[in-house]
């Protein structure tokens, strides 16, 4: 029966997937519209995990637009996160709070790196109970060097039946194609899913 439920979980990611490609591709379009349309709330409110600034409002797009944002950080995480960038480089804290030309630019920065990220939680798989049904686990190979592939097959209290595949397969030196796909069960818990993977990169390259 699991076998059953599996094809049609993978069935269901590649529709889910389809879809997302979509919606990143409308992001990427738009997104120069899209971000014109923020608002300011206190981070922890809106992602559920701490503020990285507490008690300095945030921004986030409006509700109806919002599922084309992170789901785990606000618009401006690019600004004020971990994240190099030429004009972090080249401005400071004050010529950000007083041009807006800059605020935008981090907006669009981050809405390009995440696109329609929103949606993939949304269509994630919910994190209730979750229960591994099969696991082979290689992630101690993972940047070695070496061929590795880990597959997860898990349920929730639900009856739904979720998967994931991670790959690195060495193809020149360093050069790999790496696959991360099915669901984030590695991930953090984001809305109560775990997030759609739906990635495909064949010139990663680890040192």
């Amino acid at each position: 029966m699991i076998n059953l439920l599996l094809i049609w979980s993978i069935i269901l990611w590649f529709f889910k997937a389809a879809s997302l490609v979509l919606l990143d591709f409308f992001t990427y379009v738009f997104s120069f519209v899209i971000c014109l349309f923020v608002t300011k709330k206190e981070e922890s409110e809106v992602t559920g995990f701490p503020s990285m600034l507490p008690g300095k409002p945030r921004e986030f797009l409006v509700k109806p637009l919002i599922w084309f944002q992170s789901t785990d950080a606000p618009l401006d995480e690019f600004w004020y996160g971990d994240y190099p960038h030429k004009l972090k480089n080249k401005y400071d804290q004050a010529y950000y709070d007083s041009h807006w030309w800059l605020r935008y630019r981090m907006r669009l920065s981050w809405l390009w790196r995440n696109p329609a990220y929103g949606f993939g939680t949304r269509m994630g798989f919910l994190d209730r109970d979750i229960v591994m049904a099969s696991v082979s686990d290689n992630e101690k190979d993972w940047k070695s060097g070496k061929n590795v592939s880990s597959h997860w097959i898990f349920t929730n209290s639900d009856g739904g039946i979720g998967w994931c595949y991670r790959a690195q397969f060495y193809y020149y030196k360093t050069h790999c194609l790496e696959m991360y796909l099915g669901y984030k069960i590695l991930g953090d818990t984001i809305k109560n899913r775990k997030l759609v993977a739906m990635q495909l990169t064949p010139f990663r390259s680890y040192p």
